[in-house]
């Protein structure tokens, strides 16, 4: 939830703009400073920014992660996983007991079909996806070799990222 909250509040991207005091952060977020505070020390606490003498504080290499102007960015990731994710891992032990999965039961469907119906939902979980895949998509063209594969399909959720990747690696290959 802190990573969540502070992607949200648009926090870290205000670190990385250069806002470094909690007053400054208040402002620049629109948020009560000793709220933000002690966000802020739990941010610390899990490695994603530094605190100096003079109360400043700055993004660490973790930290960096979850801003949103950056192509190896998290921010969608943890966007998802702190909002949407959170009520269904949250009925983890209900799914176990019954052998159904949370969306199943609450939803009446165990797919993706929702996202149909919801274009900020599936925005959200799209560009999560990308944010998965866009850090293995290169390891994945260097491991696989695809020189003999006339068609690759890419199936799973996000922006055709990984297909991306693959195509521009193997020019002769359709996907």
């Amino acid at each position: 939830q802190v990573v969540a909250a502070a992607v949200e509040l648009g926090l870290v991207d205000a670190i990385a703009n250069g806002e470094r005091d909690a007053r400054a952060l208040a402002r620049a977020t629109n948020t009560n400073e000793p709220s933000l505070h002690r966000l802020l020390s739990a941010m610390v606490t899990l490695g994603l920014c530094k605190q100096d003498d003079d109360d400043h504080f700055s993004l660490t290499a973790t930290g960096a992660l979850l801003r949103k102007d950056t192509p190896e960015s998290l921010a969608a990731w943890a966007t998802l996983s702190g909002t949407r994710f959170l009520e269904q891992w949250g009925r983890l032990a209900e799914s176990v007991r019954t052998g159904q999965s949370i969306r199943k039961r609450s939803e009446a469907h165990d797919d993706f079909s929702r996202l149909d119906e919801d274009a900020q939902a599936a925005q959200l979980f799209n560009q999560a996806m990308v944010n998965l895949t866009t850090p293995i998509a290169l390891d994945v063209v260097q491991a696989v070799d695809f020189s003999t594969a006339r068609c690759v399909m890419d199936v799973g959720g996000g922006y055709g990222q990984l297909l991306c990747s693959v195509l521009a690696a193997n020019p002769d290959v359709q996907g």
